[in-house]
């Protein structure tokens, strides 16, 4: 279902998270560049819409990095820190 609804609507973020609580709490309290890139694109916070698909599967640090490398590269989100 996520995968569906990513097709049809541009993330402009992807990220991955070992505790989801905890990147929620950073990203709303400023520590990441995400609400400040939201506000300086003018950005209504009714318009942005927040998900997040449970893989359950995938305990390794590793995998969650790999799977988070494809659905960037996959999707090009505009805010997503890349490496160079």
């Amino acid at each position: 279902t996520l995968f569906k609804e990513l097709c049809f609507a541009r993330p402009f973020y992807i990220g991955k998270a070992n505790n989801l609580k905890i990147r929620l709490k950073q990203h709303f309290d400023y520590r990441t560049n995400v609400l400040k890139e939201i506000d300086d694109a003018n950005i209504d916070y009714s318009q942005v819409w927040v998900s997040y698909k449970l893989i359950e599967d995938v305990k390794q640090e590793g995998l969650n990095r790999i799977f988070e490398e494809i659905f960037s590269r996959t999707f090009k989100p505009g805010l997503t820190i890349k490496p160079n």
